[in-house]
């Protein structure tokens, strides 16, 4: 995914300063999106867009500080399918020298003139859960993975990969399937999870759930996470 970022440093040689260490993103709903809007800054009272000198993410440096501000708008986010503006600082110390510079705190508080949306479209998830107490016989679309109705965007840049946790199993002689799909900040390549975890917990508020077995993969292509369980074990564990 590319953004267009605005990156800005503030280099020292053999001395300690103090940079702010922090990220903020300010994140908008739009009924739609108007070319002549630009990006703007988050809450005057929040401190990484509004350096304070007296703020508890203050930590000392001996090289420098940065602070980076990208701006992106995605459409059809989540299962809402909402239009959300998204606008980020983050700001933190870095630990190479290539000049000097003349002031250790640096409180950039405007964004900068040239600063755009992203032309992106961030990344494309099935997002959705079973139905509760879904057997076979009731062809969940979620399990089944129906495109048309369950794609969106994540919401926001750090998502990199699509993710689905899936178990098939038998109890009291139903066979039940489960699948829970959506957005994850794992890195590619992350290998199959393989865990034992509690489902259909809203059968009664004194019944856990079944204790069952299933796997989570991740994938980082748009709408990849489609996965059903391959498996069926024997029994779903009955908790209290």
């Amino acid at each position: 995914m590319k953004l267009f970022l605005l990156f800005l440093t503030s280099n020292f040689v053999s001395a300690q300063f103090q940079c702010l260490v922090c990220s903020s993103t300010k994140r908008e709903i739009k009924d739609r999106f108007l070319p002549s809007d630009r990006p703007t800054s988050g809450s005057d009272n929040d401190d990484c867009w509004y350096p304070r000198r007296n703020s508890s993410n203050l930590e000392s440096c001996e090289t420098g500080c940065y602070h980076l501000y990208y701006a992106y708008r995605y459409k059809n986010v989540g299962n809402l399918k909402q239009n959300i503006e998204y606008t980020t600082v983050e700001r933190g110390s870095f630990y190479y020298t290539d000049n000097v510079a003349e002031n250790g705190y640096w409180t950039v508080t405007d964004l900068p003139s040239k600063l755009n949306w992203s032309l992106n479209d961030g990344l494309h998830c099935l997002q959705c859960q079973t139905k509760p107490n879904n057997t076979d016989a009731e062809r969940d679309q979620c399990y089944y993975s129906v495109k048309s109705k369950f794609s969106g965007t994540c919401d926001g840049a750090n998502f990199t990969t699509c993710d689905s946790a899936v178990s098939k199993f038998w109890s009291r002689d139903k066979l039940y399937e489960f699948a829970k799909r959506g957005c994850s900040e794992n890195l590619p390549g992350e290998p199959d999870q393989w865990a034992q975890g509690f489902v259909n917990r809203q059968m009664s508020p004194y019944f856990r759930g079944q204790n069952v077995t299933m796997v989570r993969k991740y994938c980082d292509f748009d709408d990849c996470n489609t996965p059903r369980a391959d498996f069926i074990t024997s029994s779903g564990i009955n908790s209290k």
